[in-house]
C-alpha cells in the first residue's frame, strides 16, 4: 500500500522517548525493524539491515515530524514498490520507478 517515507542518516534524527520495536524478515531476506510509540501504536520510523543496520539510515514516516516545512520542501528522489501502487496515485514525473526494492 502507498506510503510516503524519508530516508535519512540516523544521526540526523532524534527521538524523544523510548519507542517499541518489532522486527521481521523482508522479501529481500534481510531484517527490517519497525519502531512505534508504545502508548498509541503509531509507526514512527524503520531501520534495517539493507539500510546500514541500527546505526545506518532511518526510514521515517513524515507525518511524525514537528516541522511541516520539511514535508513541503522535501521532494522525493524515487518511487519503490510501484507494482503495489493504488490506481488513483499517479507516478511522479521525472523520478526513477522501481517495482520492488532496488538492488544496491
Amino acid at each position: 500500500m502507498f506510503s510516503n517515507n524519508y530516508v535519512i542518516p540516523s544521526d540526523r534524527f532524534k527521538v524523544f522517548g523510548d519507542p517499541k520495536e518489532i522486527s521481521k524478515i523482508a522479501d529481500s531476506g534481510k531484517r527490517i525493524v519497525n519502531c512505534f510509540c508504545g502508548d498509541c501504536g503509531t509507526t514512527m520510523y524503520r531501520w534495517g539491515d539493507a539500510f546500514g543496520g541500527k546505526e545506518g539510515m532511518r526510514i521515517i514516516q513524515p507525518g511524525i515530524l514537528d516541522d511541516k516545512s520539511v514535508i513541503d520542501d522535501f521532494r522525493p528522489d524515487l518511487e519503490m514498490f510501484t507494482e503495489d501502487r493504488v490506481k488513483w496515485i499517479d507516478a511522479i514525473d521525472g523520478l526513477a520507478q522501481y517495482e520492488k526494492m532496488p538492488q544496491s
